[in-house]
């Protein structure tokens, strides 16, 4: 599994960060690659051994299938021992699974969608993380758990993006125009637009981002919500999320709409003095995963702290219990 070498300087600036091939993920596509072999061949012999031909034809026609479905993945694997990324300053460059080095800077991007699967109790935990990235010439990239620490990719590539759209949004919206987050929301002087429909400010009185990071907006006198979208379906979230607040100051009015960011997830201001410093961004990079991630699990900034400072690695903390890494440490 090679993985290609990145310059260290480019046409878009210095080296920053570099995220090779998630060997887990290939782990993980291998084993189902052989689940589905195997129970082919089962499910192919059995029907083989059939007397009746029609049986031998359904039997032995859902084993093929069987391996037809192991040998798509398997090219799929095949493809993704190849993907790769590198952040420089004005961009990144992503390997795709045919090894072609595709280049994105952060001014020619338009729109990111941040898809997030989550598992364990309530759905609580996220596990898979995909970023899909629209650039203003058509080309689109997408990102995912194929890349080690693609959560700290996809964070970085939100506060570029987010840096450079956000001065352009508002200057937008102060001009008039409609501010789109993706095929399903825009906001304008006049209220929130969804399709042909648009719902005038003085009507809106919640607007809700929950945990997840689904949106709804809602309607004075109306007891349900006025409009519902999901995560993955909003363009450029974190720009949304602070497009929302300048838009409810910009709009006085005497009942203003209340906002409610139950996604806010931010690092606790009882980090150990000692740490390294840096933001959110900058540690999860150095970590390889969203930090955020880590305390959502229970480990503290003094677990978190052993790794920054290379008591000990990513895989070694995940294999402590929380709280147990920095009692070790003594």
């Amino acid at each position: 599994m090679s993985q290609p070498s990145y310059p260290k300087n480019s046409d878009l600036g210095t080296l920053q960060a570099n995220y090779e091939t998630n060997p887990a993920h290939a782990r993980d596509l291998l084993g189902f690659i052989v689940l589905f072999a195997l129970a082919g061949l089962v499910v192919l012999v059995m029907g083989v051994t059939q007397n009746d031909i029609r049986n031998q034809l359904l039997i032995g026609g859902g084993g093929l299938l069987l391996l037809a479905v192991g040998m798509r993945i398997y090219f799929a694997f095949r493809g993704r021992l190849n993907v790769s990324a590198a952040v420089y300053d004005n961009g990144f460059i992503f390997t795709d699974r045919r090894r072609r080095p595709i280049s994105c800077r952060w001014d020619d991007i338009t729109e990111v969608y941040e898809t997030i699967t989550y598992s364990g109790r309530r759905m609580s935990h996220p596990r898979w993380w995909a970023y899909t990235v629209q650039q203003s010439g058509g080309q689109s990239v997408r990102l995912d758990n194929a890349i080690k620490g693609v959560r700290s990719l996809g964070l970085t590539l939100q506060q570029e993006v987010d840096k450079r759209l956000l001065p352009q949004a508002i200057a937008a919206y102060k001009a008039g125009e409609t501010v789109a987050f993706g095929p399903h929301l825009g906001l304008n002087r006049q209220g929130l637009v969804a399709g042909s429909k648009l719902l005038p400010w003085e009507q809106v009185t919640e607007i809700k981002f929950s945990q997840m990071g689904n949106l709804q907006i809602h309607q004075k006198g109306r007891l349900r919500a006025w409009l519902t979208i999901i995560h993955s379906k909003i363009a450029n979230y974190p720009t949304l999320k602070a497009m929302m607040r300048q838009a409810v100051e910009l709009n006085p009015s005497a009942t203003p709409p209340v906002i409610h960011d139950a996604s806010q997830r931010p690092v606790p201001s009882t980090q150990p003095a000692d740490i390294a410093q840096g933001n959110i961004g900058s540690i999860s990079a150095r970590l390889g995963v969203d930090v955020r991630e880590l305390l959502m699990e229970g480990y503290t900034m003094t677990d978190i702290q052993g790794v920054l400072q290379g008591e000990y690695d990513l895989d070694e903390l995940r294999r402590r219990k929380p709280g147990r890494a920095a009692r070790k440490r003594k």
